[in-house]
């Protein structure tokens, strides 16, 4: 061997063969620091991951919990809650108070000219109207985001008998009800002012009849514990 010849590598050599050891167990592209403390890493984001799940479940079950009890509360204070009262003008210019109705059975709509459904509904608040007028029922329409001229010629096609409230252009007496969702919105109330029913949409022309009739059976102020919405008797 020369002295410019470089020796050969000893197949025995404990020093390479630990080398290749190491470099051949190491996974691609890290190095062994690296591979030891993957692991961990994939522990802690697992436990933060669990910890966060059963965070957002916890907050569910306690909003759940308390909108329920909420609800309940609400209900058993204020099952047949007072109608608020209010003054508007009805087409002719003349004062229309609610107050003015107490110890009638009052069908409050909040409905509109250009609304499909009021059209379906209102024949049958006109029949009713007709029906049960000297028993003492009144039907009120309270036009609702629309403009008053509309209502003369519409009032006249569908023949109308009923008062219709206007001048509720900014909304006060809708959000007194919080009104409306939808149109029609209607209201079902008692002699006593009392409200009993709400229905947002056109509702079943039986439904009205039903509440209207039981609540047309009841005595002054008098609350109607058990009424039962849209399933009145069918007796007259």
């Amino acid at each position: 061997m020369t002295e410019f010849e470089k020796p050969e590598s000893i197949a025995g050599d404990p020093a390479e063969n630990s080398t290749a050891s190491v470099t051949e167990h190491q996974p691609p592209g890290c190095t062994p620091a690296e591979a030891r403390h993957k692991p961990v890493i994939r522990a802690k984001m697992l436990v933060a991951a669990a910890t966060a799940i059963a965070i957002i479940a916890g907050l569910y079950l306690v909003n759940r919990w308390t909108a329920r009890v909420a609800s309940h509360s609400h209900a058993a204070r204020a099952q047949h809650p007072m109608a608020p009262r209010f003054s508007l003008r009805d087409m002719n210019g003349n004062k229309l108070d609610l107050a003015d109705y107490r110890g009638k059975v009052v069908l409050l709509d909040f409905w509109a000219t250009w609304c499909g459904p009021c059209r379906l509904e209102i024949p049958g608040l006109v029949e009713l109207q007709e029906r049960y007028r000297e028993r003492g029922l009144a039907v009120i329409g309270v036009l609702s985001q629309d403009d008053p001229s509309n209502v003369p010629s519409f009032y006249r096609e569908f023949r109308m008998n009923y008062h219709v409230a206007l001048g509720d252009d900014d909304g006060k007496v809708a959000n007194l009800y919080g009104c409306c969702f939808g149109l029609p919105t209607t209201f079902v109330i008692g002699r006593d002012g009392r409200i009993y029913a709400t229905h947002v949409g056109a509702a079943p022309d039986l439904y009205f009849k039903n509440e209207v009739k039981e609540l047309l059976a009841a005595n002054g102020d008098t609350e109607v514990k058990d009424f039962k919405v849209g399933r009145g008797t069918e007796t007259e």
